[in-house]
């Protein structure tokens, strides 16, 4: 159903009759485009920002694709090892604070 619509146009005017629409689109890149553009061919991306993950340093990542509120999620660091299982715990067993505590005692969990 798309194929003839952009077989018929040349990049650019697939782009210029994409643009200011709610279709997702970008032009196709490969590795070798990006490697050659650097972290500066994604800068203009709107999915794309700057994101300081310890243990990585910082990097372009993609925040969240939707728009709530006009707003864009904006990357967030992926958790730490481990950073959750309290909750986890809590949440899915159902575990007091000092049930976790004395499993952590008792070196059940680190």
């Amino acid at each position: 159903m798309l194929a003839p619509w952009f077989a018929a146009r040349t990049a650019a005017e697939a782009e210029e009759g994409l643009e200011g629409t709610s279709v997702l689109w970008s032009r196709y890149r490969t590795f070798e485009d990006l490697a050659a553009g650097g972290a500066a061919a994604l800068r203009g991306e709107p999915l794309m920002a700057p994101l300081d993950q310890p243990g990585v340093g910082p990097h372009l990542a993609p925040g969240g694709p939707l728009l709530l509120d006009g707003r864009q999620v904006p990357p967030s660091p992926a958790p730490e090892l481990g950073e959750h299982t309290d909750e986890v715990l809590a949440d899915l067993l159902s575990l007091s604070p000092p049930e976790l505590a004395s499993l952590r005692a008792d070196g059940v969990v680190a």
